[in-house]
């Protein structure tokens, strides 16, 4: 009798152990994790001009979702049923030498299984050309600097920021002959 309440004990951290890693399983989006496979792989021929091959245009989920002359690209839910991952498998896309690894084509996967999700609604209307989207701008580290960074990294650089100029002027001033003004060097 008292080993029931052990064994309840131990099949329970048992189905826990297994269970944690498929909860803890991340989100994959569109924007974070597949835009950026396709652009670099996709979207040379696949969006971003007037006229895509195909007529496929993979800049949205949604795009993707409509398809091009052989259908949806993908289906959201159904991995099996989705154009745009047979066709990765097959190699067959991108055309060319250059091809998707399979740890990406496997991450595209997953993301249609989850039932390929966004981060946000798309937007109606979209530009001619690639976009960068916020999440791409943000992993790259190229976001625009503020004017008082490029002063600091200016100074970090040279060595000359304000204080340094000062100094120069206090040093340089005293070889200059005194009929010539002294510069003040303060703000």
């Amino acid at each position: 009798m008292r080993e029931a309440p052990h064994l309840c004990v131990v099949m329970a951290l048992a189905w826990w152990s297994i269970s944690l890693p498929a909860m803890a399983e991340e989100r994959l989006t569109f924007e974070r994790d597949e835009r950026p496979i396709l652009k670099e792989y996709c979207l040379g021929c696949h969006g971003g001009n007037d006229s895509p091959k195909g007529k496929l245009d993979l800049r949205l989920k949604r795009f993707a979702e409509h398809g091009g002359e052989s259908g949806p690209a993908l289906v959201a839910g159904k991995p099996e049923e989705s154009y745009l991952l047979e066709r990765l498998r097959d190699a067959e896309m991108p055309s060319g030498e250059k091809r998707v690894p399979r740890e990406k084509i496997t991450v595209i996967e997953r993301w249609i299984a989850q039932g390929a999700a966004t981060l946000r609604p798309e937007p109606q209307r979209f530009s001619p050309g690639v976009d960068i989207s916020p999440e791409e701008r943000a992993h790259s580290g190229r976001s625009s600097p503020s004017a008082g960074q490029i002063r600091r990294r200016s100074a970090a650089k040279t060595g000359y920021g304000p204080r340094s100029m000062r100094s120069c002027w206090r040093n340089c001033a005293s070889t200059v002959s005194p009929s010539h003004p002294r510069p003040t060097g303060g703000r």
